[in-house]
Protein backbone atom coordinates (compact mmCIF):
# COMPACT_ATOMS: atom_id res chain seq x y z
CA UNK A 1 0.00 0.00 0.00
CA UNK A 2 2.83 2.40 0.80
CA UNK A 3 4.49 1.59 -2.51
CA UNK A 4 1.32 2.26 -4.55
CA UNK A 5 0.74 5.46 -2.59
CA UNK A 6 4.21 6.69 -3.46
CA UNK A 7 3.64 5.91 -7.12
CA UNK A 8 0.32 7.77 -7.21
CA UNK A 9 1.91 10.76 -5.52
CA UNK A 10 4.66 10.85 -8.12
CA UNK A 11 2.08 10.61 -10.91
CA UNK A 12 0.05 13.46 -9.42
CA UNK A 13 3.16 15.59 -9.09
CA UNK A 14 4.16 14.90 -12.69
CA UNK A 15 0.62 15.67 -13.87
CA UNK A 16 0.79 19.06 -12.14
CA UNK A 17 4.17 19.71 -13.70
CA UNK A 18 3.07 18.90 -17.27
CA UNK A 19 -0.67 19.64 -17.22
CA UNK A 20 -0.94 20.04 -20.98
CA UNK A 21 -2.32 18.29 -24.05
CA UNK A 22 1.01 18.26 -25.87
CA UNK A 23 1.59 19.06 -29.50
CA UNK A 24 3.37 21.88 -31.37
CA UNK A 25 2.54 25.52 -30.76
CA UNK A 26 3.81 26.80 -34.12
CA UNK A 27 0.35 26.74 -35.81
CA UNK A 28 -0.95 29.19 -33.22
CA UNK A 29 2.14 31.39 -33.49
CA UNK A 30 2.06 31.38 -37.31
CA UNK A 31 -1.61 32.39 -37.43
CA UNK A 32 -0.94 35.20 -34.97
CA UNK A 33 2.15 36.26 -36.92
CA UNK A 34 0.26 36.59 -40.21
CA UNK A 35 -2.62 38.49 -38.63
CA UNK A 36 -0.30 40.95 -36.88
CA UNK A 37 1.60 41.41 -40.15
CA UNK A 38 -1.73 42.45 -41.65
CA UNK A 39 -2.35 44.90 -38.81
CA UNK A 40 1.15 46.34 -39.14
CA UNK A 41 0.66 46.90 -42.86
CA UNK A 42 -2.59 48.86 -42.59
CA UNK A 43 -2.09 50.54 -39.18
CA UNK A 44 -0.18 53.61 -40.48
CA UNK A 45 -2.90 54.23 -43.06
CA UNK A 46 -5.86 54.30 -40.68
CA UNK A 47 -5.19 57.88 -39.58
CA UNK A 48 -4.70 58.91 -43.22
CA UNK A 49 -7.96 57.33 -44.38
CA UNK A 50 -9.90 58.94 -41.54
CA UNK A 51 -8.19 62.32 -42.03
CA UNK A 52 -9.29 62.28 -45.69
CA UNK A 53 -12.86 61.29 -44.86
CA UNK A 54 -15.56 63.88 -45.68
CA UNK A 55 -16.44 64.08 -41.97
CA UNK A 56 -12.88 65.07 -41.09
CA UNK A 57 -12.22 67.56 -43.91
CA UNK A 58 -15.73 68.87 -44.47
CA UNK A 59 -17.60 69.46 -47.74
CA UNK A 60 -14.57 71.04 -49.41
CA UNK A 61 -12.69 67.74 -49.22
CA UNK A 62 -15.39 65.72 -51.00
CA UNK A 63 -13.75 63.91 -53.90
CA UNK A 64 -16.00 63.49 -56.91
CA UNK A 65 -15.17 61.12 -59.70
CA UNK A 66 -12.02 62.85 -60.79
CA UNK A 67 -8.50 63.56 -59.60
CA UNK A 68 -9.26 65.43 -56.40
CA UNK A 69 -8.64 62.43 -54.18
CA UNK A 70 -5.19 61.90 -55.68
CA UNK A 71 -4.29 65.54 -54.91
CA UNK A 72 -5.57 65.23 -51.37
CA UNK A 73 -3.70 62.01 -50.66
CA UNK A 74 -0.48 63.33 -52.16
CA UNK A 75 -0.70 66.49 -50.10
CA UNK A 76 -1.39 64.73 -46.80
CA UNK A 77 1.26 62.05 -47.23
CA UNK A 78 3.97 64.41 -48.45
CA UNK A 79 3.35 67.05 -45.81
CA UNK A 80 2.99 64.73 -42.82
CA UNK A 81 -0.77 65.10 -42.61
CA UNK A 82 -0.81 68.92 -42.98
CA UNK A 83 -3.70 70.10 -45.17
CA UNK A 84 -2.98 73.55 -46.57
CA UNK A 85 -5.20 76.39 -47.63
CA UNK A 86 -5.95 76.18 -51.33
CA UNK A 87 -6.60 72.42 -51.15
CA UNK A 88 -9.33 72.22 -48.53
CA UNK A 89 -10.37 75.89 -48.13
CA UNK A 90 -9.85 75.89 -44.39
CA UNK A 91 -6.71 77.95 -43.86
CA UNK A 92 -4.18 77.48 -41.10
CA UNK A 93 -6.35 75.25 -38.85
CA UNK A 94 -7.11 72.67 -41.56
CA UNK A 95 -4.42 70.31 -40.25
CA UNK A 96 -5.78 70.41 -36.72
CA UNK A 97 -9.34 69.95 -37.99
CA UNK A 98 -8.49 66.95 -40.16
CA UNK A 99 -6.36 65.20 -37.56
CA UNK A 100 -8.62 65.83 -34.56
CA UNK A 101 -11.79 64.87 -36.43
CA UNK A 102 -9.97 61.89 -37.88
CA UNK A 103 -9.13 60.90 -34.31
CA UNK A 104 -12.86 61.19 -33.54
CA UNK A 105 -13.51 58.49 -36.15
CA UNK A 106 -10.68 56.30 -34.81
CA UNK A 107 -11.80 56.72 -31.20
CA UNK A 108 -15.45 56.03 -32.04
CA UNK A 109 -14.60 52.89 -34.01
CA UNK A 110 -12.23 51.72 -31.31
CA UNK A 111 -14.88 52.22 -28.63
CA UNK A 112 -17.55 50.38 -30.65
CA UNK A 113 -15.15 47.54 -31.44
CA UNK A 114 -14.22 47.28 -27.77
CA UNK A 115 -17.90 47.14 -26.73
CA UNK A 116 -18.55 44.40 -29.28
CA UNK A 117 -15.41 42.57 -28.11
CA UNK A 118 -16.61 42.83 -24.54
CA UNK A 119 -19.90 41.18 -25.47
CA UNK A 120 -18.25 38.34 -27.39
CA UNK A 121 -15.15 37.44 -25.36
CA UNK A 122 -16.98 35.26 -22.85
CA UNK A 123 -18.78 33.40 -25.64
CA UNK A 124 -15.59 32.70 -27.56
CA UNK A 125 -13.69 31.67 -24.43
CA UNK A 126 -16.48 29.25 -23.54
CA UNK A 127 -16.52 27.87 -27.09
CA UNK A 128 -12.76 27.24 -26.92
CA UNK A 129 -13.37 24.98 -23.93
CA UNK A 130 -16.51 23.39 -25.38
CA UNK A 131 -15.96 22.80 -29.13
CA UNK A 132 -12.27 23.61 -29.62
CA UNK A 133 -10.15 26.51 -30.79
CA UNK A 134 -10.35 26.02 -34.57
CA UNK A 135 -13.97 27.10 -35.04
CA UNK A 136 -13.43 30.10 -32.79
CA UNK A 137 -10.30 31.05 -34.71
CA UNK A 138 -12.12 30.86 -38.05
CA UNK A 139 -14.91 33.14 -36.81
CA UNK A 140 -12.48 35.67 -35.35
CA UNK A 141 -10.26 35.79 -38.41
CA UNK A 142 -13.25 36.26 -40.71
CA UNK A 143 -14.13 39.39 -38.76
CA UNK A 144 -10.64 40.76 -39.28
CA UNK A 145 -10.91 40.20 -43.04
CA UNK A 146 -14.15 42.18 -43.08
CA UNK A 147 -12.49 45.02 -41.15
CA UNK A 148 -9.48 45.41 -43.44
CA UNK A 149 -11.69 45.00 -46.52
CA UNK A 150 -13.84 47.90 -45.39
CA UNK A 151 -10.80 50.08 -44.81
CA UNK A 152 -9.68 49.19 -48.33
CA UNK A 153 -12.96 50.47 -49.79
CA UNK A 154 -12.86 53.64 -47.67
CA UNK A 155 -9.40 54.61 -48.94
CA UNK A 156 -9.43 57.02 -51.92
CA UNK A 157 -7.65 55.75 -55.01
CA UNK A 158 -7.52 56.12 -58.77
CA UNK A 159 -5.67 52.95 -59.65
CA UNK A 160 -6.52 49.77 -57.75
CA UNK A 161 -10.25 48.98 -57.79
CA UNK A 162 -11.60 52.50 -58.01
CA UNK A 163 -14.79 51.44 -56.19
CA UNK A 164 -15.06 53.91 -53.33
CA UNK A 165 -17.50 55.03 -50.65
CA UNK A 166 -17.91 58.55 -49.30
CA UNK A 167 -19.64 57.30 -46.14
CA UNK A 168 -16.36 56.44 -44.47
CA UNK A 169 -17.53 57.10 -40.92
CA UNK A 170 -20.61 54.87 -41.27
CA UNK A 171 -18.86 51.93 -42.92
CA UNK A 172 -15.93 51.98 -40.49
CA UNK A 173 -18.34 51.97 -37.55
CA UNK A 174 -20.27 49.01 -39.02
CA UNK A 175 -17.12 47.00 -39.78
CA UNK A 176 -15.75 47.71 -36.30
CA UNK A 177 -18.92 46.33 -34.74
CA UNK A 178 -18.85 43.19 -36.91
CA UNK A 179 -15.15 42.61 -36.26
CA UNK A 180 -15.69 43.03 -32.53
CA UNK A 181 -18.59 40.57 -32.42
CA UNK A 182 -16.48 38.03 -34.30
CA UNK A 183 -13.93 38.26 -31.49
CA UNK A 184 -10.17 38.43 -31.32
CA UNK A 185 -7.90 35.80 -32.86
CA UNK A 186 -5.73 36.16 -29.80
CA UNK A 187 -8.24 34.26 -27.61
CA UNK A 188 -7.96 30.88 -29.40
CA UNK A 189 -4.24 31.49 -30.03
CA UNK A 190 -3.45 31.89 -26.33
CA UNK A 191 -5.84 29.08 -25.36
CA UNK A 192 -4.10 26.70 -27.77
CA UNK A 193 -0.62 27.71 -26.57
CA UNK A 194 -1.67 27.33 -22.92
CA UNK A 195 -3.10 23.87 -23.43
CA UNK A 196 0.00 22.69 -25.30
CA UNK A 197 2.54 24.12 -22.81
CA UNK A 198 3.78 22.70 -19.53
CA UNK A 199 3.50 24.81 -16.40
CA UNK A 200 7.17 25.73 -16.28
CA UNK A 201 7.25 26.77 -19.96
CA UNK A 202 3.91 28.53 -20.23
CA UNK A 203 5.12 32.09 -19.62
CA UNK A 204 8.04 31.50 -21.99
CA UNK A 205 5.72 30.22 -24.71
CA UNK A 206 3.41 33.18 -24.26
CA UNK A 207 6.54 35.27 -24.72
CA UNK A 208 7.19 33.47 -28.01
CA UNK A 209 3.75 34.59 -29.20
CA UNK A 210 4.68 38.14 -28.25
CA UNK A 211 8.05 37.80 -30.01
CA UNK A 212 6.32 36.66 -33.20
CA UNK A 213 3.97 39.61 -32.82
CA UNK A 214 6.88 42.04 -32.61
CA UNK A 215 8.66 40.56 -35.61
CA UNK A 216 5.39 40.71 -37.55
CA UNK A 217 5.18 44.44 -36.85
CA UNK A 218 8.72 44.88 -38.10
CA UNK A 219 8.08 42.89 -41.27
CA UNK A 220 4.79 44.64 -41.93
CA UNK A 221 6.35 48.08 -41.69
CA UNK A 222 9.22 46.97 -43.94
CA UNK A 223 6.59 46.01 -46.50
CA UNK A 224 5.03 49.45 -46.15
CA UNK A 225 8.32 51.21 -46.86
CA UNK A 226 8.97 48.98 -49.86
CA UNK A 227 5.51 49.69 -51.27
CA UNK A 228 5.95 53.42 -50.75
CA UNK A 229 9.22 53.31 -52.68
CA UNK A 230 7.67 51.31 -55.53
CA UNK A 231 4.34 53.05 -56.11
CA UNK A 232 4.65 56.27 -54.11
CA UNK A 233 3.06 57.44 -50.89
CA UNK A 234 -0.16 58.59 -52.54
CA UNK A 235 -1.38 55.06 -53.26
CA UNK A 236 -3.28 53.77 -50.22
CA UNK A 237 -5.02 50.77 -51.77
CA UNK A 238 -2.00 48.53 -52.45
CA UNK A 239 -0.84 48.15 -48.81
CA UNK A 240 -4.44 47.61 -47.72
CA UNK A 241 -4.81 44.90 -50.35
CA UNK A 242 -1.66 43.24 -49.03
CA UNK A 243 -3.10 43.41 -45.51
CA UNK A 244 -6.23 41.60 -46.70
CA UNK A 245 -4.12 38.85 -48.32
CA UNK A 246 -2.18 38.32 -45.07
CA UNK A 247 -5.42 38.04 -43.09
CA UNK A 248 -6.70 35.42 -45.53
CA UNK A 249 -3.42 33.49 -45.18
CA UNK A 250 -3.87 33.47 -41.41
CA UNK A 251 -7.39 32.08 -41.88
CA UNK A 252 -6.01 29.25 -44.04
CA UNK A 253 -3.43 28.35 -41.37
CA UNK A 254 -6.21 28.09 -38.79
CA UNK A 255 -8.39 25.96 -41.08
CA UNK A 256 -5.73 23.40 -41.98
CA UNK A 257 -3.31 23.18 -39.02
CA UNK A 258 -5.28 23.80 -35.84
CA UNK A 259 -6.83 20.84 -33.96
CA UNK A 260 -10.49 20.19 -34.73
CA UNK A 261 -11.32 18.50 -31.44
CA UNK A 262 -11.14 19.39 -27.78
CA UNK A 263 -10.14 17.16 -24.85
CA UNK A 264 -12.28 17.99 -21.81
CA UNK A 265 -13.59 15.99 -18.91
CA UNK A 266 -16.85 17.98 -18.96
CA UNK A 267 -18.04 20.44 -21.66
CA UNK A 268 -18.18 24.09 -20.64
CA UNK A 269 -21.76 25.12 -19.75
CA UNK A 270 -23.50 27.58 -22.06
CA UNK A 271 -24.21 29.95 -19.18
CA UNK A 272 -20.47 30.76 -19.13
CA UNK A 273 -21.04 32.65 -22.40
CA UNK A 274 -22.53 35.47 -20.31
CA UNK A 275 -19.66 37.93 -19.66
CA UNK A 276 -20.43 38.47 -15.97
CA UNK A 277 -20.81 34.74 -15.30
CA UNK A 278 -17.53 34.00 -17.08
CA UNK A 279 -15.67 36.63 -15.08
CA UNK A 280 -17.25 35.44 -11.85
CA UNK A 281 -16.28 31.80 -12.49
CA UNK A 282 -12.68 32.66 -13.40
CA UNK A 283 -11.18 35.99 -12.33
CA UNK A 284 -13.29 36.38 -9.17
CA UNK A 285 -12.50 32.93 -7.76
CA UNK A 286 -9.36 33.96 -5.85
CA UNK A 287 -7.59 37.04 -4.55
CA UNK A 288 -4.65 36.54 -6.88
CA UNK A 289 -6.89 36.29 -9.95
CA UNK A 290 -8.71 39.46 -8.91
CA UNK A 291 -5.41 41.31 -8.62
CA UNK A 292 -4.30 39.92 -11.97
CA UNK A 293 -7.59 41.14 -13.43
CA UNK A 294 -6.93 44.67 -12.21
CA UNK A 295 -3.47 44.57 -13.77
CA UNK A 296 -4.91 43.29 -17.06
CA UNK A 297 -7.29 46.27 -17.00
CA UNK A 298 -4.50 48.76 -16.35
CA UNK A 299 -2.23 47.19 -18.97
CA UNK A 300 -5.02 47.26 -21.55
CA UNK A 301 -5.66 50.92 -20.83
CA UNK A 302 -1.99 51.81 -21.04
CA UNK A 303 -1.25 49.88 -24.24
CA UNK A 304 -4.27 51.26 -26.07
CA UNK A 305 -3.49 54.79 -24.90
CA UNK A 306 0.01 54.36 -26.25
CA UNK A 307 -0.86 52.86 -29.62
CA UNK A 308 -4.18 54.52 -30.50
CA UNK A 309 -3.15 58.12 -29.85
CA UNK A 310 0.56 58.08 -30.63
CA UNK A 311 0.24 58.32 -34.44
CA UNK A 312 -2.14 61.27 -34.29
CA UNK A 313 0.09 62.95 -31.69
CA UNK A 314 3.22 62.44 -33.81
CA UNK A 315 1.55 63.59 -37.04
CA UNK A 316 0.11 66.72 -35.50
CA UNK A 317 2.99 67.86 -33.29
CA UNK A 318 6.01 66.69 -35.29
CA UNK A 319 4.48 66.33 -38.78
CA UNK A 320 5.28 62.63 -39.04
CA UNK A 321 4.30 61.17 -42.41
CA UNK A 322 3.51 57.53 -43.14
CA UNK A 323 7.18 56.67 -43.61
CA UNK A 324 8.10 58.12 -40.20
CA UNK A 325 5.26 56.21 -38.54
CA UNK A 326 6.35 53.02 -40.29
CA UNK A 327 9.95 53.50 -39.16
CA UNK A 328 8.83 54.02 -35.57
CA UNK A 329 6.70 50.85 -35.63
CA UNK A 330 9.56 48.97 -37.27
CA UNK A 331 11.87 49.99 -34.47
CA UNK A 332 9.38 48.76 -31.89
CA UNK A 333 8.82 45.59 -33.89
CA UNK A 334 12.47 44.68 -34.36
CA UNK A 335 13.11 45.18 -30.62
CA UNK A 336 10.16 43.08 -29.45
CA UNK A 337 11.49 39.66 -30.58
CA UNK A 338 14.78 40.34 -28.80
CA UNK A 339 12.94 41.35 -25.63
CA UNK A 340 10.56 38.38 -25.66
CA UNK A 341 12.99 35.73 -26.91
CA UNK A 342 16.13 36.82 -25.02
CA UNK A 343 15.42 39.28 -22.21
CA UNK A 344 12.20 37.66 -20.94
CA UNK A 345 13.64 34.11 -20.65
CA UNK A 346 16.73 35.60 -19.03
CA UNK A 347 14.65 37.44 -16.45
CA UNK A 348 12.55 34.34 -15.79
CA UNK A 349 15.58 32.09 -15.27
CA UNK A 350 17.73 34.55 -13.30
CA UNK A 351 15.28 36.65 -11.29
CA UNK A 352 11.92 34.90 -11.58
CA UNK A 353 8.51 35.76 -12.95
CA UNK A 354 7.56 38.14 -10.15
CA UNK A 355 10.60 40.32 -10.80
CA UNK A 356 9.79 40.34 -14.53
CA UNK A 357 6.24 41.50 -13.76
CA UNK A 358 7.47 44.33 -11.54
CA UNK A 359 10.13 45.36 -14.02
CA UNK A 360 7.59 45.54 -16.84
CA UNK A 361 5.10 47.63 -14.86
CA UNK A 362 7.80 50.16 -14.00
CA UNK A 363 8.89 50.32 -17.64
CA UNK A 364 5.35 51.12 -18.81
CA UNK A 365 5.17 53.95 -16.31
CA UNK A 366 8.59 55.18 -17.45
CA UNK A 367 7.70 55.10 -21.15
CA UNK A 368 4.72 57.38 -20.59
CA UNK A 369 6.81 59.75 -18.50
CA UNK A 370 9.52 59.94 -21.17
CA UNK A 371 6.98 60.53 -23.97
CA UNK A 372 5.47 63.37 -21.94
CA UNK A 373 8.85 65.03 -21.52
CA UNK A 374 9.74 64.58 -25.21
CA UNK A 375 6.44 66.19 -26.17
CA UNK A 376 7.49 69.37 -24.40
CA UNK A 377 10.46 69.74 -26.75
CA UNK A 378 10.55 70.57 -30.48
CA UNK A 379 12.72 67.51 -31.19
CA UNK A 380 10.52 64.82 -32.69
CA UNK A 381 13.47 62.52 -33.45
CA UNK A 382 13.67 61.77 -29.71
CA UNK A 383 10.55 59.63 -30.11
CA UNK A 384 12.69 57.12 -31.97
CA UNK A 385 15.02 56.88 -28.95
CA UNK A 386 12.07 55.92 -26.75
CA UNK A 387 10.78 53.25 -29.17
CA UNK A 388 13.16 50.40 -28.09
CA UNK A 389 11.94 50.68 -24.49
CA UNK A 390 8.28 50.15 -25.36
CA UNK A 391 8.58 46.33 -25.76
CA UNK A 392 10.01 46.10 -22.24
CA UNK A 393 6.64 47.26 -20.97
CA UNK A 394 4.95 44.37 -22.82
CA UNK A 395 6.65 41.68 -20.72
CA UNK A 396 3.84 41.80 -18.16
CA UNK A 397 1.30 40.23 -20.55
CA UNK A 398 2.87 36.75 -20.89
CA UNK A 399 3.83 36.66 -17.22
CA UNK A 400 0.37 37.67 -15.99
CA UNK A 401 -1.33 35.05 -18.14
CA UNK A 402 1.17 32.42 -17.01
CA UNK A 403 0.38 33.25 -13.37
CA UNK A 404 -3.37 33.18 -14.02
CA UNK A 405 -3.37 29.70 -15.62
CA UNK A 406 -1.93 28.21 -12.42
CA UNK A 407 -5.03 29.23 -10.51
CA UNK A 408 -7.49 27.17 -12.61
CA UNK A 409 -7.58 23.71 -14.26
CA UNK A 410 -6.78 23.49 -17.97
CA UNK A 411 -10.39 22.78 -18.94
CA UNK A 412 -11.17 26.39 -17.98
CA UNK A 413 -8.25 28.12 -19.70
CA UNK A 414 -10.32 29.13 -22.72
CA UNK A 415 -12.81 30.88 -20.45
CA UNK A 416 -9.95 32.36 -18.44
CA UNK A 417 -8.40 33.80 -21.62
CA UNK A 418 -11.75 35.25 -22.67
CA UNK A 419 -12.36 36.75 -19.23
CA UNK A 420 -8.91 38.33 -18.98
CA UNK A 421 -9.30 39.82 -22.46
CA UNK A 422 -12.73 41.14 -21.48
CA UNK A 423 -11.22 42.91 -18.49
CA UNK A 424 -8.35 44.15 -20.65
CA UNK A 425 -10.85 45.40 -23.21
CA UNK A 426 -12.62 47.46 -20.54
CA UNK A 427 -9.33 49.32 -20.18
CA UNK A 428 -9.00 49.60 -23.95
CA UNK A 429 -12.55 50.96 -24.10
CA UNK A 430 -11.74 53.70 -21.63
CA UNK A 431 -8.42 54.62 -23.27
CA UNK A 432 -9.66 56.15 -26.57
CA UNK A 433 -12.34 58.12 -24.77
CA UNK A 434 -9.71 59.50 -22.40
CA UNK A 435 -7.36 60.21 -25.32
CA UNK A 436 -10.06 62.07 -27.24
CA UNK A 437 -11.00 64.16 -24.19
CA UNK A 438 -7.43 65.08 -23.25
CA UNK A 439 -6.15 65.71 -26.79
CA UNK A 440 -8.98 68.11 -27.61
CA UNK A 441 -7.96 70.27 -24.64
CA UNK A 442 -4.18 70.06 -24.78
CA UNK A 443 -2.90 69.46 -28.34
CA UNK A 444 -2.72 73.20 -29.15
CA UNK A 445 -1.75 74.27 -25.63
CA UNK A 446 1.55 74.63 -23.79
CA UNK A 447 1.48 70.93 -22.79
CA UNK A 448 0.65 69.08 -26.03
CA UNK A 449 1.86 65.78 -24.55
CA UNK A 450 -0.31 65.98 -21.42
CA UNK A 451 -2.04 62.83 -22.63
CA UNK A 452 1.01 60.76 -21.67
CA UNK A 453 1.27 62.42 -18.26
CA UNK A 454 -2.33 61.44 -17.53
CA UNK A 455 -1.56 57.89 -18.64
CA UNK A 456 1.54 57.73 -16.41
CA UNK A 457 -0.48 58.74 -13.35
CA UNK A 458 -3.10 56.10 -14.12
CA UNK A 459 -0.38 53.42 -14.30
CA UNK A 460 0.60 53.88 -10.63
CA UNK A 461 -1.98 51.42 -9.18
CA UNK A 462 -0.61 48.69 -11.45
CA UNK A 463 2.91 49.27 -10.17
CA UNK A 464 1.67 49.06 -6.57
CA UNK A 465 -0.17 45.77 -7.20
CA UNK A 466 2.92 44.27 -8.85
CA UNK A 467 4.78 44.75 -5.57
CA UNK A 468 1.89 43.47 -3.45
CA UNK A 469 0.67 40.34 -5.24
CA UNK A 470 2.12 36.95 -4.29
CA UNK A 471 1.35 34.47 -7.12
CA UNK A 472 1.81 30.72 -6.92
CA UNK A 473 5.26 29.41 -7.70
CA UNK A 474 5.70 26.97 -10.57
CA UNK A 475 6.19 23.87 -8.44
CA UNK A 476 4.50 25.00 -5.24
CA UNK A 477 2.24 21.93 -5.21
CA UNK A 478 5.18 19.71 -6.10
CA UNK A 479 7.07 20.95 -3.04
CA UNK A 480 4.09 20.11 -0.82
CA UNK A 481 3.76 16.66 -2.39
CA UNK A 482 7.47 15.98 -2.03
CA UNK A 483 7.03 15.80 1.75
CA UNK A 484 4.84 12.72 1.18
CA UNK A 485 7.14 10.95 -1.28
CA UNK A 486 9.33 8.01 -0.36
CA UNK A 487 12.48 6.75 -1.97
CA UNK A 488 12.53 3.14 -3.17
CA UNK A 489 14.87 2.04 -0.33
CA UNK A 490 12.63 3.68 2.28
CA UNK A 491 9.58 1.88 0.91
CA UNK A 492 11.35 -1.50 0.98
CA UNK A 493 12.73 -0.88 4.47
CA UNK A 494 9.38 0.22 5.88
CA UNK A 495 7.55 -2.69 4.23
CA UNK A 496 10.04 -5.17 5.76
CA UNK A 497 9.64 -3.59 9.17
CA UNK A 498 5.87 -3.86 8.96
CA UNK A 499 6.09 -7.51 7.98
CA UNK A 500 8.29 -8.22 11.06
CA UNK A 501 5.93 -6.40 13.38
CA UNK A 502 8.70 -4.11 14.68
CA UNK A 503 7.18 -0.77 13.58
CA UNK A 504 4.22 0.69 15.49
CA UNK A 505 1.17 1.66 13.44
CA UNK A 506 1.39 5.28 14.63
CA UNK A 507 4.88 5.72 13.19
CA UNK A 508 3.79 4.15 9.89
CA UNK A 509 0.97 6.66 9.51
Amino acid sequence: QLESGAESTEEGSEEHRDDCDGGPIWPAILAQFLQVCSIAVFAPYVSLVTALAPYAQGPASHCPEGTGCHTAVSNVTSQGGVAHKGHYQYGVDAATRGMVHGQDIISTCSAISSLADLASFALHGMLCDRIGVRVVGIIAQSGKIISVGTLFLCAPSEGILSLHTDHVFVWMVVSSAISGLCGQTRIPVLALVAKRSSTSLRSTNFGKVAAATGFAFFLGEAMNIAIAELVGKHELRLPLLLAAVLSIASLLVICFTWPSHVKVAEPAPWRDAVPWVSVKRTILTSTNLMLFGIMFFIDGFGMDMLHSAFMVFARKLYHFDTEHCAMFLMLVGVTTPFVMAVILPGLLSCRGELFALRFSSVMLLGVFAVLFLIGLTPYGFLLFLAAPFIPLSHISGPVLLGFATRELPKDEWGRLTGATMAVETCGRLLAPLTAMYVMRRTMDGPWPSALFLVAAVLMLPGVAIAWWVQPKEVFEKDDENSQMEFSEDEVVSTTSAVSLGSTPAASIS
